[in-house]
Formats: C-alpha cells, sequence, structure tokens
C-alpha cells in the first residue's frame, strides 16, 4: 500500500525489502531472498536520491551493500569445458519459456563475461541445459562459486557514506546505524575482515546468521540530552530517558506534571 498510493517515497520499498527476508522468504531460499533484498534496496537508493533523502539513501545503500555481499547480484564463476574461467549473471526469474532463441544458446538473455567467443558459447550451452532441465537456479553446481563484486560493494557503500556523513551533522547517524544490520557485513568485507558470505552458510537471509551483539541505537538524555545507548526509563512511565540519577531527579520538576503510571 505505501509504494502503491505514494510511489515516490522510498518508504514502501525498504519496508517491502525488510518483509521479503522475514516473512516471505524466511528461513528458506536464502540466496533468493538475497538478490530479492538487494533489488528492494536498491530501488530504495534510487527512489531516495531522486527525494533528496539522506536518511533512506544511508539506510538502504548500507542494506543493499549487505545483500551483495550476501550474493544478490548472482554473478556465478566457474570453468567451461575449454578449461577457460567464465562469470556468468543468473537471472533467477528467468525461465525456458521465456527464452527468446528458442532452442539453442544464442537465444540466451543472460550476461556472460567470457575471455573467448568459445568459452561464452560454452558457458550459453551449460545455462541454456540448466533452464531447459529446469535446474533449481539457486543451486551451485560442483565447481561453482558465487561471486562478489567488490567495485560495486564499494560504489553502494560510498553512496551510503556520503548520505550518512550529512546526516553526523546534526547527531543523526546514530539512528541509520541502530536501525541497519549490514553495517558490520558491508564494511567487515570491503577492510577484509570476512569474504564472500555464501548463501548456504545460514540458514536464511539476512537476519539469521548475523546475530548482532552491537547496540541498536543510542539515544538522547531527556534532560541533558546527552546521546548513549545505556539510558534508564523512567519507573513509573516508562517513556523518558534519563543519562544519569542526576539528570533524572532535575527533571523531575517539570516531568512529574506529565508523568503517568505505565499501567
Amino acid at each position: 500500500e505505501q509504494c502503491q498510493y505514494n510511489p515516490d517515497s522510498p518508504v514502501g520499498l525498504w519496508n517491502l525489502g525488510w518483509f521479503t527476508t522475514q516473512v516471505k522468504h524466511n528461513e528458506k531460499q536464502p540466496w533468493a531472498a538475497a538478490v530479492e533484498f538487494y533489488n528492494l534496496m536498491a530501488d530504495c537508493c534510487m527512489l531516495a536520491d531522486k527525494a533528496d533523502d539522506d536518511f533512506y539513501r544511508a539506510e538502504a545503500g548500507v542494506e543493499a551493500a549487505m545483500g551483495l555481499v550476501l550474493g544478490g547480484k548472482p554473478i556465478v564463476g566457474y570453468s567451461v569445458k575449454s578449461g577457460a574461467k567464465v562469470q556468468v549473471l543468473r537471472d533467477f526469474d528467468l525461465t525456458w519459456e521465456a527464452c527468446s532463441g528458442g532452442s539453442d544458446a544464442d537465444g540466451l538473455n543472460m550476461p556472460i563475461g567470457a575471455p573467448t567467443p568459445v568459452a561464452a558459447r560454452e558457458a550459453g550451452v551449460k545455462e541454456t541445459n540448466r533452464l531447459r532441465e529446469k535446474v533449481e537456479p539457486t543451486l551451485l553446481e560442483p565447481g561453482e562459486t558465487v561471486i562478489v563484486p567488490h567495485w560495486e560493494v564499494s560504489r553502494v557503500w560510498n553512496f551510503a557514506m556520503k548520505a550518512f556523513s550529512r546526516l553526523e551533522v546534526f547527531d543523526h547517524g546514530q539512528y541509520v546505524y541502530g536501525e541497519t544490520i549490514g553495517w558490520e557485513i558491508g564494511e567487515g568485507f570491503l577492510k577484509g575482515k570476512c569474504g564472500p558470505l555464501a548463501p548456504n552458510r545460514y540458514n536464511t537471509c539476512p537476519q539469521v546468521g548475523f546475530k548482532n551483539t552491537r547496540d541498536k541505537g543510542s539515544f538522547p538524555c531527556d534532560f541533558c540530552g546527552t546521546v548513549q545507548s545505556n539510558l534508564q526509563r523512567c519507573a513509573r512511565c516508562k517513556k523518558t530517558q534519563y543519562c544519569s540519577r542526576d539528570c533524572q531527579k532535575n527533571a523531575w520538576k517539570t516531568h512529574k506534571r506529565v508523568c503517568v503510571a505505565a499501567n
């Protein structure tokens, strides 16, 4: 409904991306979930850019980078019969019936990177046979590897960080960090702390398998404005938060007028 009634807003695509992973593909088809998640977050980035919305530029950019690391752009590398190494960008939605060629590899509409025309032809034949035999697109055959394009992860990450830097001027970067789970994945990949995260290493994508132990967001003290993650809530109303006992005492003179028991 958000996408339908407010198509110029990135909010709908952002929520749809999370729905895709947590409901539609929850604990099923992790690679397919990564692909759909990445595509939705990439579209969210474009809408956020059009709307000049730095918050969703940053959030969707971080998550899109994580989607790429998970194999969201399904580039598969393998060696063909001639010994050459090729790369194929598989389309998970492509079916044999939808192929324009009908009966041979020349009609296969699938980007193939190969060092020679012979290798490209061999890869085309293999991909055509996979479609004809209705091989599950997420099935990796022996010798195949999911390739994560480092330059593209870097491009998307930098797009997000430019927006994040502008938000940091107003101390709003913490909210981006707190609402995304892709930060360590994208940053870790680019810094070489982790390699491509093969989809079959995890139950689902992306929330299970990435148990976050980091702070999920810091917030300002309702009295002094100090931002930190371990604020203590008012024991009575459970709404206002303070960084110290002193702040709570100092705030009580005005807060007691609106403090209502939570129950």
